[in-house]
């Protein structure tokens, strides 16, 4: 019988890790063991973690502040179940969440359990994040493949991809999860919405990426390696390929006004002579004009047509 392992890494959580260990020992079936990281916390994590090690038989392993990459990597080589739930200290998952994927993941044999979520905002909004219900590929290439608390995971094939990478500063799922899908990862997805992800500061930098040059230089590099693979992976179609283009070109449009040369390099050696911008949720008259500069002027003239547009609608 197939077991599950919830992995919870911990730093500075003292005000809402209990939420997050009550959610995964209210879970209806399918969990070994509860293995709560603390990530060299300064606050009373770590005594909040004891009393359920204390009083509910969860484990609790320390060590020194190494980011929540290396924390997950901790719980991963000290659990025994044949699937991880890496839970963020931050979230919750609602009580059939791990009962569920795992009998999806047993019917499908899948490596990856693709989970949508609620997204518990800041100011008190909230909205439904809906996985691609496309190619497995163009959820991967367009970030729309859950997150590391709504997906359920496969102790070894997450170990056998070498686990989540301790250098990376944002995005570690999908770039953990591309190296899964290079091995061959098989995926199915949930379409039920069993993940709470829940923003409880008004600033993350994890969950803001925009604001980030270095965070948008790492999205822009991860989908260039994706888009390598795809163009050398002839079982991978057109429709695809165009989509990591698209992505990578919108992630380029947030990079631009740090680094237009590299931004232009990128185009010219990755990008066909005749692609078209896909703009997404913007104003029809303006992206079919941005499309038409963009062909004429390149880049430079069609940013700087964005920017004139939005100084005159001020």
């Amino acid at each position: 019988m197939n077991t599950v392992s919830v992995v919870i890494p911990c730093y500075n959580a003292e005000a809402f890790a209990a939420e997050a260990v009550e959610s995964a020992l209210a879970q209806k079936g399918g969990v070994l063991e509860v293995i709560a990281v603390d990530d060299g916390s300064g606050d009373g994590t770590l005594e909040v973690l004891r009393h359920y090690e204390n009083t509910a038989g969860i484990r609790v392993i320390t060590g020194p502040n190494a980011g929540g990459s290396a924390a997950r990597n901790r719980g991963l080589r000290a659990a025994g179940g044949d699937y991880i739930q890496f839970l963020d200290a931050d979230d919750v998952i609602l009580p059939v969440k791990v009962q569920h994927q795992l009998r999806l993941a047993k019917k499908g044999g899948a490596d990856l359990v693709v989970g949508d979520r609620l997204n518990q905002n800041y100011d008190g909004s909230e909205e439904v994040v809906r996985a691609c219900r496309q190619d497995p590929w163009i959820g991967l290439v367009t970030s729309r493949l859950g997150i590391t608390s709504s997906n359920l995971w496969r102790r070894g094939a997450v170990q056998e991809a070498g686990g989540f990478d301790e250098s990376a500063k944002s995005s570690q799922e999908y770039d953990l999860m591309f190296r899964m899908m290079q091995r061959g990862c098989r995926v199915q997805l949930d379409d039920q919405v069993l993940t709470i992800r829940r923003e409880l500061t008004p600033v993350s930098v994890s969950r803001n990426t925009r604001n980030s040059k270095a965070d948008i230089l790492r999205l822009i590099n991860l989908r260039l390696k994706m888009y390598r693979h795809l163009a050398e992976d002839g079982r991978i179609g057109l429709e695809v390929r165009t989509a990591c283009l698209n992505q990578l070109f919108r992630y380029l449009r947030w990079f631009y006004a740090y680094d237009p040369e590299l931004c232009q390099n990128i185009l010219d050696n990755h990008f066909p002579p005749d692609y078209v911008p896909v703009l997404s949720k913007g104003i029809p008259l303006l992206d079919k004009l941005y499309g038409w500069v963009y062909r004429r002027g390149g880049m430079g003239a069609a940013e700087n047509l964005t920017r004139v547009y939005r100084h005159w609608r001020r």
